[in-house]
């Protein structure tokens, strides 16, 4: 079969219901011929590319967030690092949205890039916390161990759940 010559049949279906009329019973079984036309859908890599496209930037705003963590504590960009991938993400989500048709139902991109936001909050509030323990007397050392702790747990569990979210979506 073809693109231009599809599969097609005519067939009589069946349908347990009364279509409204309360003159007939509620699982009243009434039958109509329909034509049913066979279309095949199948992704493409170019598909891939596009949602590779799509979501990459996500991505990259999400490991600059958790790298944040491995500059000293007395940099000022190091915040800013931050902030800067929240914007990031923000971007990509116009991005993303304006480029999918609209729907009820949250997307794959969608999902992954608003994880993605909650994620990134999660890491300026460990930012926030990190800046606490290093203003504490002695909390030059705790804010290091606590920002390599946290650095890798959040990349722990964000790829595992970027892992599952792909994965059941798919």
């Amino acid at each position: 079969t073809s693109l231009l010559n599809p599969p097609t049949r005519a067939e009589v279906g069946e349908y347990d219901s009364n279509f409204g009329d309360p003159t007939l019973a509620d699982k009243y079984n009434s039958q109509y011929s329909r034509f049913v036309v066979g279309i095949k859908l199948e992704r493409t890599l170019a598909d891939a590319g596009y949602a590779f496209k799509l979501i990459f930037p996500v991505f990259v705003a999400m490991l600059i967030a958790i790298l944040h963590f491995f500059i000293p504590i007395e940099s000022v960009s190091r915040f800013n690092l931050a902030v800067g991938s929240i914007f990031a993400s923000v971007g990509a989500s116009y991005t993303i949205t304006n480029s999918l048709p609209q729907s009820s139902y949250m997307s794959l991109a969608e999902l992954i890039n608003l994880t993605t936001i909650v994620f990134i909050l999660i890491c300026l509030c460990g930012s926030v916390y990190s800046f606490y323990l290093f203003k504490q007397e002695g909390g030059a050392f705790k804010y290091k161990v606590f920002d390599k702790w946290f650095a890798s747990s959040i990349f722990g569990l964000y790829s595992i759940l970027m892992i599952a979210i792909i994965g059941l979506r798919s």
